[in-house]
């Protein structure tokens, strides 16, 4: 216990520290670049709803962002964007480079620019992980993006095969979902914390991607254990929603809670 509350204080500290350099005091509202803020495709609710059609081309959709996660037209694989580098992780488990016309039903994206750096230690699951950041990230009702690079010791990632309609909800597909297992893996962790309110529209907590750093392959994560890796956090107060203008998505009823679907679909 001692010695977590150690971690926790370092991992304060670190933020604070670093919060000042970059000109970011928490608990303080600072006035936001126009690129700072985060956009979001669609919702996960039309997601769990079976809604896979594109929203927006990736092309259209890298001006908001070089960072990101997402998927594709027909649910076709699970979407990694780091660096401004946009990669498909097909239901092979393999990535491949995003075309410009390729198009997205939900994906979310900015352009990273770290507020924030915390340490991690060898050995945290990814159980372990959200447990620290709770702790460690006092800004819980607003949104941060996550990028971790390094050495993982195991690394569980999942894809999903593109479906023709009528599409299937989204947990009928992730039901039979390939899945990847990686040990001691180079590579890179990329997500978003969205907080708990958000429930409906996005994930609620962590939602992360893998890719491995020779760029080959990958997916949504479920589950990973860290060797050495460098942790970086984006902070973001400002949201930007694009949303489908479709008879399909205005006919939805999207008021019923999809809680459970959602807990079921992402683990």
């Amino acid at each position: 216990m001692i010695k977590s509350q150690i971690y926790v204080g370092i991992a304060c500290v670190t933020c604070f520290i670093l919060g000042i350099m970059a000109g970011y005091l928490p608990g303080y509202y600072s006035v936001q670049s126009q690129d700072d803020g985060l956009t979001q495709v669609s919702t996960i609710d039309a997601i769990l709803n079976g809604l896979y059609d594109g929203v927006i081309t990736y092309g259209d959709l890298k001006d908001y962002g070089d960072f990101g996660i997402g998927t594709f037209e027909g649910l076709d694989g699970e979407m990694v964007a780091v660096n401004g580098d946009f990669y498909q992780i097909k239901a092979d488990g393999v990535a491949y480079p995003v075309d410009d016309d390729m198009t997205a039903p939900f994906a979310c994206v900015l352009f990273f620019d770290a507020d924030c750096e915390l340490p991690v230690w060898e050995g945290t699951n990814y159980t372990q992980f959200q447990d620290y950041l709770e702790g460690s990230i006092k800004e819980q009702n607003i949104f941060h993006a996550v990028k971790m690079e390094g050495t993982f010791g195991y690394v569980k990632t999942r894809s999903v095969p593109g479906q023709e309609k009528p599409y299937p909800p989204l947990v009928e597909v992730t039901a039979n979902q390939p899945t990847f297992e990686f040990h001691d893996i180079k590579g890179t962790i990329v997500g978003f914390y969205c907080p708990d309110y958000v429930e409906g529209l996005n994930v609620p907590g962590y939602h992360l991607h893998f890719i491995t750093e020779d760029r080959t392959a990958g997916g949504h994560i479920l589950e990973f254990d860290i060797n050495d890796a460098e942790l970086s956090v984006d902070y973001t107060s400002e949201l930007h929603i694009i949303l489908p203008n479709t008879e399909e998505f205005n006919s939805l009823d999207l008021t019923k809670s999809k809680k459970e679907e959602l807990e079921e679909a992402e683990k």
